[in-house]
């Protein structure tokens, strides 16, 4: 409405018409103080200008309705100030300040809304306090701009609180603001300040989503008892919930960390960071050289439900060390851009890595698992398991360059080893990448012990198949074929495995070596008469075994030899031949040890 439109109305005039109940609309009124009154209401101001506005110490009884107005100077309807807590105003019916612009400082501060307020649309182009105001029932700010700072400190917000779509230019303070009961959205809010909950309390359900937020926000020591919801939020600048207590589920579904987050001792119910991006460090305890250098303890953070962080991308540093997991933990198809440190992490439930990336190390040294699958994860520098306890491991398929662990750590703890879920041809890979990593550590009797390992698994991979296609549980290959294998399988078991430790273990061939020494000079012993000797000799077992070693050796004895005719013959010479074929077997074995 233009201004010529516009009735001028005294100040004493526009009081009469309010006391008495008239509307004003369309008016311009250079100052309105309304104090130390109690109106009965209604009040009604529509499409008016109005200077200094008034209304400290005063009780609005009816419905009071400020709509489309514009207050040129200041508006007081409480305190600004915490030193000067006088001049309340009580709204005991609906309020409305809708598509009003404040063009002087609003002051609200103590203020009581005891019913529905509402400020939809509204500018505020100076500082807007509501400081301890309460609103004991719905108050709605959307579309609400604020363009100098807004303070809700220590506010109390009785129902819900809204401000979806409000824009915040300068900085805003919700420091021990009160959520007390079903809601508090923030969605599509854009703030281009600082943002502080610092101990605010959220009793309902938190909605923050796809919202933008250019300056620090801080949540330190908030409390959130119901649900949170962070979805497709974007902070610019640092952000921190340190000594935060999270009681219900908390989701940051595609959120994105411009800046630092810092999870420090706060405390999860379950969290959900699915496809979430930090592109600074991701602090969610300070690692152990900080913590020595700033002689902090008890900083790390806690997760009492499930923890989701799939997909999730980290730029930077994401930092975990001494965390506590008491359920599920999944990081598969996570981007750990710089270190990842789980170091002393407890993980009491299973936790998963499987198809992770990371550009440099994931370290757990010293942590805990319960169950922990790496599978197909892709590790650049080293996976560090060192002094790392856990139930059952898997990292099918992993490509690690390095992975530090200890065969007492891992030995009967792959999870597709076990009787109950046997995989061996998934097993065999891992013994496999086991036995490359432990070649690059120079540990050679731990590659021994993961080739050994690698070879059995695959011959128990090819028995699994054999009887699978027997037990007609598959059609892959020919049922002939299949016995031949579990024949030729049984076999390697007890010459190759058994004999040998496929070619790892000099004990056990000379363990091979005596026992056919002893077995054929048992069976020489038994036949005498088979063999020409000297007088006076009866070939008892000691000589037999004598024998038998001269054999076994090709040293030969002159004064001892088989009759031509008896099958003793072709026996010492088979006894030669598997001589000759161990000794040669032993020197390749036990040298090789000896090199390396």
């Amino acid at each position: 409405m233009l201004d010529s439109e516009l009735t001028a109305l005294t100040e004493a005039e526009a009081i009469a018409k309010i006391m008495a109940g008239e509307p004003l609309k369309g008016c311009v009124i250079p100052k309105l103080e309304l104090q130390d009154k109690e109106i009965p209401g209604p009040i009604s101001l529509q499409e008016c200008r109005v200077g200094l506005f008034s209304l400290v110490n005063t009780t609005i009884q009816g419905q009071a309705c400020f709509d489309r107005t514009v207050f040129l100077d200041r508006v007081i309807a409480g305190w600004d100030s915490p030193h000067h807590k006088t001049g309340v105003t009580t709204f005991q019916s609906a309020v409305s300040f809708n598509n009003c612009i404040f063009q002087g400082k609003a002051l609200f501060g103590g203020a009581q809304f005891q019913t529905i307020s509402s400020f939809k649309q509204t500018l505020f182009q100076k500082e807007a306090v509501f400081q301890e105001a309460r609103f004991q029932e719905q108050v709605y700010f959307w579309h609400t701009q604020f363009t100098a700072d807004a303070n809700f400190r220590n506010a109390v917000f009785g129902i819900e609180g809204h401000f979806d779509y409000a824009k915040f230019l300068q900085n805003v303070n919700f420091e021990s603001a009160q959520f007390i009961e079903k809601e508090a959205s923030f969605n599509f809010i854009e703030v281009y300040g600082t943002m502080n909950f610092l101990e605010a309390c959220f009793k309902g359900y938190l909605a923050f989503r796809k919202s933008m937020v250019h300056g620090e926000v801080d949540f330190k020591r908030s409390k959130i008892e119901g649900e949170a919801d962070f979805q497709d939020t974007h902070f610019k600048s640092k952000i921190s919930f340190r000594n935060s207590l999270i009681l219900s589920k908390i989701s940051f579904l595609h959120t994105i960390f411009h800046g630092l987050a810092s999870f420090l001792c706060t405390q999860f119910q379950e969290a959900n960071f699915l496809n979430a991006q930090f592109h600074d460090e991701a602090l969610f305890n300070y690692d152990r050289n900080t913590r020595a250098s700033l002689n902090e303890a008890g900083t790390a953070a806690h997760f009492a439900g499930c923890a989701d962080f799939t997909n999730v991308r980290f730029v930077k540093r994401a930092v975990f060390e001494e965390i506590v997991f008491e359920k599920s933990a999944t990081f598969a198809n996570s981007y750990f851009g710089e270190q990842a440190s789980f170091i002393d992490a407890k993980f009491q439930g299973p936790a998963s890595f499987n198809n992770v990336y990371c550009n440099q190390e994931l370290s757990a040294i010293n942590a805990t698992f319960t169950e922990i699958t790496l599978d197909h994860a892709n590790i650049n520098r080293r996976l560090d398991l060192s002094d790392a306890k856990f139930n059952s491991i898997s990292f099918y398929k992993a490509s690690l360059d390095l992975i530090v662990v200890e065969r007492s750590q891992i030995r009967q703890k792959l999870i597709h080893e076990r009787p109950n879920t046997p995989q061996y041809s998934r097993v065999q890979e891992e013994y496999l990448i086991l036995k490359e990593s432990f070649q690059q550590r120079g540990l050679s009797s731990e590659e021994d012990w993961a080739y050994r390992k690698f070879r059995q698994m695959k011959r128990k991979a090819r028995t699994q198949q054999a009887w699978a296609r027997i037990l007609r549980k598959t059609k892959e290959g020919g049922f002939i074929r299949s016995w031949a294998r579990l024949i030729a399988n049984f076999l390697e078991r007890i010459i190759v495995d058994r004999g040998t430790g496929y070619g790892t273990q000099p004990l056990n061939i000379t363990i091979v070596a005596f026992s056919i020494i002893l077995l054929f000079g048992y069976v020489y012993s038994q036949f005498p008469e088979e063999f020409h000797l000297p007088q006076g000799v009866t070939l008892n077992f000691s000589e037999a075994v004598y024998y038998s070693i001269a054999t076994f050796t090709t040293m030969g004895l002159n004064d001892i030899q088989p009759k031509l005719d008896s099958v003793f013959c072709y026996l010492s010479s088979m006894e030669a031949f598997l001589g000759i074929f161990i000794m040669t077997l032993f020197v390749g074995i036990y040298t090789r040890k000896i090199i390396r």
